[in-house]
Parts: structure tokens; C-alpha cells; sequence
């Protein structure tokens, strides 16, 4: 495993399930019948070989349990890792949320491949879904949406290329642990080299930072009422859209990308959710998300090339518009930081030492009052028209990523089809409403368009 991958590996446990949730709602109308799961099996079967680690497992011989390996699984079965589920009468989106909320909390079996593909029945309209489960160590929210995208269709009926998995020549476990053992030789061998550009990188960071006054602060301290934890698994899943059209003329009427004008969404949301209760909205919250270092025209579907940025929320900030300047210049900032800082120095520290930087976590989460940010989100931009999968229509797509504490509030944005569909995973006890909070979202949007936007600029 990469650093980047091992790090999450290890950061599973009971109470902490690491797996992320993408779903693709389904509309069969135009075949005139339901898919099945025999016809799923079919489907999936072919197309096994665009993700590897698919028919992979993960093992783990002495002496490598930081950084265990991906292998091939002879006794792979695909039928274990397909089921299906019937939602009860009305089959709409709060009886969907149900399902994600309950499929969010099974943690994945290790002794094979760590994904689930759930087909789903009885959605309102005869629409049908699929719920793919997937360790968030085998891939990122950009290795799986272009796995959909290389799966699916522009068109309906179009045929798509087919990558049945491959069975390379075996490996000798002697050969896996004399390259895996020559790897961590030169990663620590080029210790030396990364001090020297973690120091260099130091010094041009603390540059960056002395010219910006929109950064958050270096060491964050826990907000009560957004960071408190139930200590067990305990999920609950909410899902919403937004007007991406909207989102968009908002950005380019303040001069800013559909990044600064989500996370101002969540401002706004964050500051209406802090007032509701009693607590004094002032103190800034910091929110983190991932930068895809390989985003641009990258077709990779496994693996994390994810690096956190920080960004600093302004709800203590009370007019809509200057919390917009304000959060977006943050965005822009803390970007730049990253890249300032180098996109690949997540991934090379983690790979000295992944398990015992979980175990550092674990320490400063549970007895000190630090914590990494008061939320998560994730923003990729997706499919701009619809999908298909044959003469099935994808109605929509969302994800769902996992909630890691102290920061138990994940937001995860993909935008499909004109829409930015959100995919909310908390743990109650720091947002008892999740649903609410999307509304919030929504209202927030709502001020912003009224206050930014000129008429008749979103019909362009």
C-alpha cells in the first residue's frame, strides 16, 4: 500500500467504519422492466478490471502490518459482494437516506476485497439504485467517479469497452517482501532529502501565511457543539441538491469559483445552525478538504493522491456577501498553501510510518481539546449531462464520505447533470438534523443569488 492508502487502512476500527458510499439512482423505464441482480452480476462481471483492487485483498505478513499489500484473491467470488434490498412504501428520498444511513455503519469484511454493491427496489416511480461500498483505502472520490464515468455511457444503448479483470502471472511471497522491504529502504534512505524540503517548504508556507490574512490558524480548538461525538458509530446520512446554474452565477457575478461559493454555503449554514442553538456564531469554524494532486486529465480509478487544505469559515461574519469574499479567499489561500507546501508530502510522511501516525491521532483526539477542523467537506466536479448503463438511465449520483472524529460532519458535493448533489454523513451528536442543515444550504444560496446576482443572468 501507498502511505496515503496505509494511513486509512489502519484508521478503521468499530466505532469508526472507513468506508465511503457512491450511489447511482437508476430509472428503467425506457427497457420497461427492473434490472436484476443476475443482470447486475452481468453487468459488473466485464468491467471488473477497470479497478484491480477489486478482485484484490488486502494481507498483511509480519513484519509489514504498517503498509500491508494489495494481492490477488484466488478464491475471489463476486456474487459475495452483491446483495439487494427492498425499501418500504413510499420509496422516496427519506426512506433512501434510511438505507444509506444503515449501509454506512456495517464495516466491510477483511478477508476480501473491501467493497459491497447493494441493488435497491422499491424507489418511488419505479426507479431502482445501487449503493457501492468501498473502503476509502482502495480509492478516493476521484478514482470512483471515474471509474463510473468509464463504465457508463453519454448516450442510451451506446456500448462501452468491456475490462474483465486479469489474472497476472502469481507473484512469490519472497519477491512481494524483498520489493516491499527495498521501497520502505528507499524511503527512509531519502529521509535526509524530505527533512530538507519539509524545512524549505516550512519557510515558504510561513511566508504564504504572513501575506494572507484569510488562513486559518495553524492548531484548531474544538467548537462543543459541532465536535462532540456519540463514541460509537452511530451515522446518520441526509441527501439534498442544489442549483449548480445558480452556483455558478453567483461565482462568476463575485469573481470567485463554485469551491469559494460552496464552502460560503456552508458558512452561511454553519452560522444559521450555530444560532439556532444559542451558541455565539463570532469565533470562525475551519472546515478541510481534499486537493486530487493528480486531478487534472487524470483517468486513475484506485488508490488516494489526496492532500488536506484548510479554509477558514467566516460565519462570524453577518452580511452573506462578505462572508462570500471572505471564505472564498480563504479557499483560494489554503489551495495555494498546499501547493506551496507540495501536493505529495501527505503521501511521502505517511509512507514512514502510517500505523503509528494513527495511533498519535488517536492520542491527541482523545485527550487533548486539538482538533484538525470542524468539518469535512469534498467538492469534484462530475458528469455535466446524464449517464447511462446500457438502456438504463443514471437519474442521479451521490456520495457519501465517512466521519472520522473529532470531525464529525462530513459534506461531500458531486456535481451531476446541472446539479450539485450533496451527500451529508454525521454523527448526531454534533448535527442531530442533517436534513435541516442542507435546507440551510439552500437558503444561503438563495440570499446570495438575490444579493449577487444581476436579473436574468441565470437563465444565460
Amino acid at each position: 500500500m501507498s502511505g496515503n492508502d496505509a494511513v486509512l487502512w489502519h484508521m478503521e476500527d468499530d466505532d469508526t467504519p472507513l468506508h465511503t458510499l457512491k450511489i447511482v439512482v437508476l430509472d428503467p423505464s425506457r427497457r420497461g422492466r427492473p434490472v436484476t441482480l443476475d443482470e447486475l452480476a452481468l453487468a459488473v462481471g466485464p468491467r471488473l478490471g477497470l479497478v484491480p483492487r477489486a478482485t484484490q485483498k488486502v494481507v498483511a505478513p509480519p513484519g509489514f502490518g504498517g503498509r500491508p499489500f494489495w494481492v490477488d484473491d484466488p478464491a475471489f467470488d463476486l456474487r459475495a459482494h452483491l446483495d439487494e434490498r427492498w425499501l418500504t412504501s413510499p420509496g422516496d428520498a427519506a426512506r433512501l437516506d434510511e438505507l444509506y444511513t444503515e449501509l454506512a455503519t456495517d464495516v466491510l469484511p477483511r478477508d476480501r476485497s473491501p467493497w459491497a454493491m447493494t441493488l435497491v427496489h422499491g424507489l418511488a416511480g419505479g426507479r431502482q439504485a445501487v449503493v457501492v461500498r468501498v473502503h476509502h483505502a482502495l480509492v478516493d472520490g476521484l478514482g470512483a467517479l471515474n471509474t463510473f464515468l468509464a463504465a457508463s455511457t453519454e448516450e442510451p444503448g451506446a456500448g462501452v469497452a468491456l475490462h474483465p479483470a486479469e489474472v497476472p502471472p502469481l507473484t512469490s511471497r519472497r519477491r512481494l517482501l524483498v520489493e516491499a522491504l527495498a521501497d520502505a529502504v528507499r524511503s527512509w534512505c531519502g529521509l535526509g532529502a524530505l527533512v530538507r524540503k519539509v524545512l524549505r517548504s516550512r519557510r515558504e508556507a510561513r511566508a504564504f501565511r504572513a501575506a494572507s490574512r484569510d488562513l486559518p490558524p495553524l492548531i484548531a480548538t474544538r467548537r462543543p457543539t459541532l465536535n462532540q461525538g456519540s463514541g460509537d458509530a452511530t451515522r446518520i446520512a441526509a441527501t439534498g441538491s442544489l442549483d449548480l446554474g445558480a452556483m455558478r452565477a453567483v461565482g462568476k457575478a463575485s469573481g470567485t469559483t463554485v469551491n469559494g461559493v460552496l464552502h460560503a454555503l456552508v458558512a452561511g449554514a454553519v452560522r444559521a445552525e450555530l444560532a439556532a442553538r444559542g451558541d455565539d456564531p463570532a469565533e470562525p469554524c475551519i472546515g478541510s478538504f481534499g486537493i486530487a494532486s493528480d486531478r487534472t486529465g487524470s483517468d486513475r480509478r484506485q488508490g488516494n493522491l489526496i492532500t488536506p487544505a484548510f479554509v477558514q469559515l467566516r460565519n462570524d461574519l453577518d452580511d452573506p456577501v462578505a462572508r462570500l469574499d471572505a471564505t472564498a479567499q480563504s479557499c483560494k489561500d489554503g489551495v495555494e498553501l498546499r501547493r506551496v507546501a507540495g501536493l505529495d508530502l501527505t503521501d511521502r510522511l505517511s509512507a514512514l510510518g502510517p500505523r503509528g501516525i494513527n495511533r498519535l491521532r488517536r492520542l491527541a483526539t482523545r485527550h487533548t481539546r486539538i482538533t484538525p477542523g470542524h468539518l469535512v467537506t469534498a467538492n469534484v466536479p462530475g458528469a455535466r449531462s446524464a449517464r447511462w448503463f446500457g438502456d438504463v438511465a443514471v437519474e442521479d449520483w451521490f456520495s457519501f464520505a465517512m466521519v472520522v472524529h473529532p470531525a464529525n460532519i462530513n459534506l461531500t458535493v458531486h456535481s451531476y447533470d446541472g446539479r450539485m448533489n450533496v451527500g451529508l454523513m454525521v454523527d448526531p451528536a454534533a448535527l442531530p438534523d442533517p436534513h435541516r442543515f442542507i435546507e440551510r444550504l439552500g437558503a444561503e444560496l438563495e440570499l446570495l443569488t438575490a444579493a449577487v446576482v444581476r436579473p436574468g443572468a441565470l437563465v444565460a
